[in-house]
């Protein structure tokens, strides 16, 4: 029952356009992002509450941690995402299987299966690579896909719910979020926020909606997600705060970690929201990963490049996923700290239109045509393709296909495994979170 509200998505577009959002009103100008870099503080932050969450390469990554973390990681929210290794450390299948899920028939390369997945997370734990699967029993999982994403299929959503039900949890621990009377059953391909300032049904960067109810409700997906993981364990849960009183500070993860940032693909610095209670009492950690054409490097320089060609009357763009995607708010209302760990781009032109995704109308001419017509179809093509993603990384993606692995630093599986150098550092970033302050 739980897995199969997916699929109500197949007849439910006809009769739910009333939850289509209108067009946003111009917002107030908003507070810039910290440019001074300082360590990460020490907050004595309570680590045996630290949930994670994501969007698109975000949330496969939101996904990838929880698993391999999950004896430290107690809650996981997949927006818009795919199920653990389903990428199998090739761009390709990444592209071709674990995006589009073959909808389309030339790709020609299916979805593992569940059990497959669930097999190869088995193996991983029983050398010791990966936690033992059976903490994801303790777990809460959040799960939203809307029904006009054309960037991830509805598949991939339905593939993490299948591999957390194969874990053992039951259903009332998993939030299948976009239901038919929910808003953001007709998001697009975004995280669903208040102040998104994209239209619902939008696939397009920032990949921050704004979908809204019948009765002009907004749909706050980062609210709920942290509501389902911490209410309960806070006594309750306080409605976002209208005016921040924390903190938001940019550190330098180059500092927080003893990975190598330049070498996998991590920017210089991060992002950190630390509610003012959060200074003096232990708070939880929630990580919040952007996904791709999401950091705030690519964000801020396009924004850049666009404002220097607008038409009279247009509003200047001015997008950043730390302070706009919806978190902050809440965890600011309820003492809950947000890590904001940011990826790097790599071989990657920064302009007002960035190469779209794979999946966009767009990216059907740019990409998809060459990879499934040429190169991804066939074995000498496929290893051409995976061999020049090597430390290439355009969109600034998370790794949930093996790009970090490509740069020579183990076997096939350790992207996946807790000796991933990105994961690694999220978790080293987090640690430092949890270490007391000196008196």
């Amino acid at each position: 029952m739980m897995i199969n509200l997916f699929r109500l998505k197949a007849v439910g577009r006809a009769i739910a356009t009333v939850l289509v959002a209108t067009a946003l009103p111009a917002l107030a100008q908003k507070a810039p992002l910290p440019t001074n870099i300082q360590s990460i503080p020490a907050l004595n932050a309570d680590l045996t509450q630290v949930t994670v969450s994501g969007l698109s390469s975000g949330a496969f990554m939101a996904h990838q941690l929880h698993v391999a973390f999950s004896d430290r990681i107690v809650g996981a929210g997949v927006i818009a995402g795919g199920p653990f290794g389903c990428s199998g450390g090739s761009s390709c299948q990444a592209v071709r299987a674990c995006m589009n899920n073959a909808a389309d028939p030339t790709l020609g390369s299916p979805m593992p299966s569940t059990e497959e997945l669930y097999t190869k997370a088995q193996s991983l734990a029983d050398q010791g690579r990966i936690a033992p699967l059976e903490n994801l029993k303790q777990s809460r999982v959040y799960i939203a896909h809307g029904i006009n994403d054309a960037v991830v299929a509805s598949a991939q959503a339905e593939g993490v719910a299948a591999f957390y039900a194969k874990a053992g949890l039951a259903p009332d621990q998993i939030d299948i979020a976009c239901t038919p009377d929910k808003p953001c059953y007709q998001s697009g391909h975004a995280t669903v926020a208040p102040t998104g300032p994209r239209n619902c049904a939008d696939n397009a960067p920032p990949y921050l909606n704004h979908c809204e109810a019948a009765n002009g409700e907004d749909q706050n997906e980062p609210d709920e997600l942290l509501k389902f993981f911490y209410a309960d364990k806070l006594g309750g849960w306080k409605p976002p705060s209208t005016t921040l009183t924390g903190d938001l500070i940019r550190f330098s993860q180059d500092k927080a970690t003893t990975v190598s940032t330049a070498t996998y693909l991590l920017a210089s610095s991060g992002y950190l929201y630390v509610p003012k209670v959060c200074w003096t009492q232990k708070c939880p950690v929630h990580v919040a990963f952007h996904g791709c054409v999401q950091s705030e490097e690519v964000l801020q320089t396009n924004d850049k490049a666009a404002n220097k060609k607008l038409a009279p009357g247009e509003s200047p763009q001015d997008n950043s996923f730390v302070r706009d995607a919806g978190y902050n708010p809440s965890a600011d209302a309820n003492g809950i700290i947000v890590l904001y760990p940011q990826a790097q781009p790599s071989g990657y032109r920064i302009d007002p239109q960035p190469i779209p995704l794979p999946g966009t109308a767009a990216g059907q001419d740019l990409l998809m045509d060459v990879f499934k017509a040429t190169w991804c179809a066939s074995s000498p093509g496929q290893t051409f393709i995976d061999g020049i993603s090597f430390r290439n990384n355009p969109e600034g993606c998370w790794d949930w296909f093996g790009y970090t692995r490509q740069a020579g630093i183990g076997d096939d599986d350790i992207w996946l495994t807790q000796d991933a150098p990105q994961m690694k550092a999220v978790m080293q970033m987090v640690e430092k979170l949890g270490r007391a302050p000196k008196p």
